[in-house]
C-alpha cells in the first residue's frame, strides 16, 4: 500500500479487521496516516512481524516505540524520515 496518499486512518481502521493474518505492512509514503493507524494495526493485525512506515510525516518516533512495546514480535519497523524529516541537504 506504499505511496497510497488517499488512505486514511479511518479507512485503514476498517481495512485492518479484515487482514488478522497479516505478517508484512508497506505503508511507506502514505501521507494522511498518524498514530491512530499504528493503533488499529496493533489492536487486529497480532500476527504481524515486519511494517514500513517510513516517509509518513503523520507518524512521529514516539508513536512507534510504543507501537513495538506492544507488538513485540514485530521483528522489523521501517521509520526512516517518519515525522515529516527535511530531506533537504546543505552543502
Amino acid at each position: 500500500l506504499s505511496h497510497c496518499t488517499r488512505v486514511s486512518d479511518k479507512g485503514w481502521a476498517q481495512a485492518a479487521s479484515s487482514w488478522p493474518r497479516l505478517q508484512h505492512l508497506n505503508l511507506s509514503s502514505c501521507s494522511q496516516l498518524t498514530e491512530q493507524t499504528l493503533d488499529a494495526i496493533g489492536q487486529a493485525c497480532r500476527q504481524l512481524r515486519v511494517l514500513d512506515v517510513a516517509m509518513c510525516p503523520g507518524i512521529n518516533m514516539a508513536a512507534i516505540r510504543r507501537f513495538q512495546a506492544q507488538l513485540p514480535q514485530v521483528s522489523c519497523v521501517q521509520s526512516r524520515f517518519v515525522g515529516g524529516a527535511d530531506l533537504t541537504l546543505t552543502l
